[in-house]
């Protein structure tokens, strides 16, 4: 048997006589003359490591006809750029299925450098393939002669075991220092089945895992784990050696000296073309330091001793190993956050750690988040406790404040996150009050409010020095446009920042309220809320004093204390709100549109400016109206006619009809000092006037509305009939009849009656 050396030295020096280009005596440079164009990246490639055309072709088995072989250029050139490498196997040609039975050749993709960007990897497998190992034609040849190779050596790609075999040294290429195994059938790893026939069948004594010299390298990047990259490569070490537990061969670790400037194999030879054989006789020496490679022996090395030459074993070791790169600097090892301080190494947490919570067992984050006009708002969003350790380090939840539960307690002045050991929800302001001028803000409220300025100043200065109050709910509404009213609940919400929330009609609407339940003030723009329901929902809000049910989308229902205000912008005037009769919940206000000398483009801005400078005037300011009521002020404070007729305009169809037809028989007998009807009276006195009329809606429009109750047993009673009277004006007199009767006298309707609008006029098509 031919021994391995030998062999492959004459191999080489065959390949060195007819091809390579080491020897400018036996070069054939008249066959090969120098393109014109620049050379594309596959001819550089190949003239950079001296692989001729006839070095580039291997002949072997054909996989589509098991009795052909076949020649073709091992490494070859796309349209693109890209250098193709075809792979063979002890077998022949290699292929592989696409889908269930179209079998094509294995052909891994080099891309050309331009082409690697945007995390494009610069080698491509083929889609649905598997890993496999690259075989230059040395070791197959000497595979099929059953030619002993006491040393082989495993590295990663295709251009380095092609490069090192030109030289006599015995390698095969893999695609990744982890693509050294494949599936045994019982679902566990074992090193490559081709491999292990090539080891047995070339009687392989000495089998060398060699790696680039930057894999002792580290580059400091303060959010990566910087544990991970050396982890990396003493795991695959580490596999590689199991891999080959059961060969009858010595396993050894080797990578390139990472003092030197050449990263892997191919470059070596390149570079010291002239040294090449020196280079292959310091790496078979197996010494443990030479000047191009470190090598050991790894066959029964344990792998604490393993773990400690990466310097992965622990902190300490890490940062020894890697002190010229990490210096003074925080780094993260291991998911652990360190810093050496001038004395010793420590472990820390990072700052950002501070803006987390956990609320009894769930985490929280709390972060400035960009609105459209790019300024930052509060924001408060679950987190996963994965995710923190993640970003911050496996103890990082260790460092994060602890709370019972939630809380709600609004405060301006004497803030505090935690009460109780309970987190309070409310966001602190970013404003600081500081004296100076707030003449547009004044302008604005005298703009809004008209009269009522006093009342609007208490109003906003109850709402920054006594957040807690109940306070009336504000209708600001107007037929115009660009009145001030948007104007105005932005300046709320750039006040109370992440305490507003400005909502639409559906949001109020709708079957989940966490949107604004928590909030301090809420801003409904446009306002069309006509259902009696709803309008019933927020005075009921308005008024209260105890908790209300947060209702959150696959959240569970939870309880928590209310302290929201409602301002309500709208043109639709009178119609926005269902406002019943005797309400005293809302101030309404007719706003005015601003005159055009007054329109300033950048109002919004000036108001914002002066925000430190009113919250001053508020807080040195003293309350004009004392305290009367639970909404604190006295309803005529801001009671306005707007209110009123807002009242009015909410009348039902039926109660509109009872009052016109009460006020009409008052006015056309003015002597008549009490008037009297049963409900079958009245339904057949008003069935011709709306088809919403019948019987059972005016029972319950004189009960709900007019709130009469007829007489508890039936009376004699004069009916006194209008439509009789429009027959027979002259000869009318009143119909005495028996019934269970309503009453109403003269001198208590006159007191308590209610300005019925007339109804718009019929249009005339």
């Amino acid at each position: 048997m031919v021994t391995h050396r030998l062999y492959l030295i004459n191999l080489a020096k065959k390949w060195e006589v007819t091809f390579s280009p080491l020897k400018d005596t036996k070069m054939p440079i008249e066959s090969t003359p120098i393109p014109e164009s620049v050379p594309s990246y596959f001819q550089q490639r190949l003239t950079q490591l001296a692989i001729t055309p006839e070095l580039n072709e291997l002949t072997a088995a054909s996989f589509t006809d098991d009795y052909a072989r076949q020649t073709f250029p091992i490494f070859s050139e796309n349209l693109s750029g890209d250098i193709l490498i075809r792979y063979a196997g002890i077998n022949g040609w290699k292929s592989f299925f696409k889908g269930k039975s179209q079998e094509a050749a294995y052909v891994r993709t080099r891309l050309h450098p331009s082409r690697c960007t945007n995390g494009m990897p610069k080698y491509l497998t083929p889609r649905g393939a598997g890993t496999e190992v690259f075989f230059p034609p040395t070791i197959l040849e000497a595979y099929h002669q059953a030619t002993e190779l006491k040393t082989l050596v495993v590295t990663e790609g295709e251009f380095k075991a092609f490069k090192a075999c030109m030289h006599g040294l015995a390698c095969v290429g893999v695609q990744g220092i982890h693509n050294t195994h494949e599936k045994d059938p019982n679902g566990g790893n074992t090193l490559n089945t081709e491999l292990q026939a090539v080891i047995r069948q070339c009687q392989v004594k000495n089998l060398i895992f060699l790696l680039d010299n930057d894999c002792l390298t580290v580059e400091y990047d303060e959010d990566k784990d910087l544990a991970k990259r050396p982890t990396l490569f003493y795991s695959a070490v580490r596999n590689f050696r199991e891999y080959t537990k059961h060969l009858e061969c010595d396993v050894y670790f080797a990578h390139l000296n990472p003092e030197r400037p050449e990263k892997g194999i191919d470059d070596l030879f390149c570079e010291q073309a002239d040294k090449v054989p020196q280079i292959v006789e310091e790496l078979l020496k197996f010494k443990l330091k030479n000047p191009y490679f470190f090598i050991e022996n790894v066959t029964d090395k344990s792998l604490k001793k393993l773990k400690s030459y990466f310097g992965i074993d622990n902190a300490e070791s890490f940062y020894s190993k890697y002190e010229e790169v990490l210096t003074d600097k925080k780094f993260r090892f291991n998911g652990y956050f360190y810093q050496y301080n001038g004395l010793e190494l420590k472990r820390l947490v990072s700052d950002a750690i501070n803006n987390f919570v956990r609320i009894g067992d769930d985490y929280y984050e709390a972060y400035q988040k960009p609105n459209k006009e790019e300024r930052m708002e509060t924001v408060f969003d679950k987190r996963k406790k994965v995710t923190i350790t993640d970003d911050y380090g496996k103890d990082a939840h260790l460092f994060i404040k602890r709370y019972k539960g939630f809380c709600l307690v609004p405060s301006h002045h004497n803030y505090r996150r935690e009460i109780n050991q309970c987190y309070n929800t409310y966001y602190p302001l970013s404003h600081q009050p500081q004296a100076g001028s707030y003449e547009n803000s004044l302008n604005l409220l005298k703009h809004i409010f008209g009269d009522k300025l006093e009342f609007a100043l208490d109003y906003m200065q109850l709402l920054y020095q006594r957040p807690a109050q109940l306070l009336p709910i504000l209708l600001l509404q107007s037929k115009e446009r660009e009145t001030g009213k948007s104007t105005f609940g932005q300046w709320l919400r750039d006040i109370f920042e992440s305490n507003s929330v400005k909502l639409g009609n559906a949001d109020l609407q709708g079957d989940f309220n966490s949107a604004f339940v928590e909030k301090l003030l809420i801003v409904v723009d446009e306002t069309s809320l006509e259902k009696k329901a709803t309008s019933e929902a927020i005075k009921r809000m308005s008024t209260e004093v105890g908790k209300v049910i947060v209702k959150k989308k696959s959240v569970a229902e939870y309880e928590t204390d209310w302290i929201g205000k409602f301002v309500f912008c709208t043109n639709n005037v009178g119609t926005s709100l269902y406002i019943g009769k005797g309400e005293t919940r809302y101030a309404v206000f007719t706003v005015p549109p601003f005159p055009k000398e007054k329109k300033d483009p950048h109002m919004q801005q000036k108001l914002r400016e002066e925000i430190p400078a009113f919250l001053h005037f508020l807080l040195n300011r003293e309350l004009h109206y004392p305290q009367k009521g639970r909404m604190y002020f006295d309803f005529e404070v801001y009671k306005t006619n707007e209110l009123d007729e807002a009242i009015d305009a909410n009348i039902s169809v039926v109660e509109r009809e009872i009052r016109n037809y009460i006020q009409d028989c008052f006015d056309t007998w003015p002597y008549l000092k009490e008037l009297s009807f049963t409900a079958k009276d009245l339904a057949d006195e008003l069935k011709d006037n709306s088809k919403f009329i019948d019987r059972v809606a005016l029972v319950r429009s004189l009960k709900n509305d007019l709130e009469y109750t007829p007489t508890p047993t039936s009376t004699r009673y004069q009916f006194y009939s209008l439509k009789a009277f429009s027959i027979v004006p002259d000869d009318f007199s009143p119909v005495s009849r028996v019934g269970k009767c309503y009453c109403i006298h003269r001198e208590i309707w006159e007191i308590g009656k209610v300005q019925i609008p007339e109804p718009p006029p019929e249009l005339p098509f």
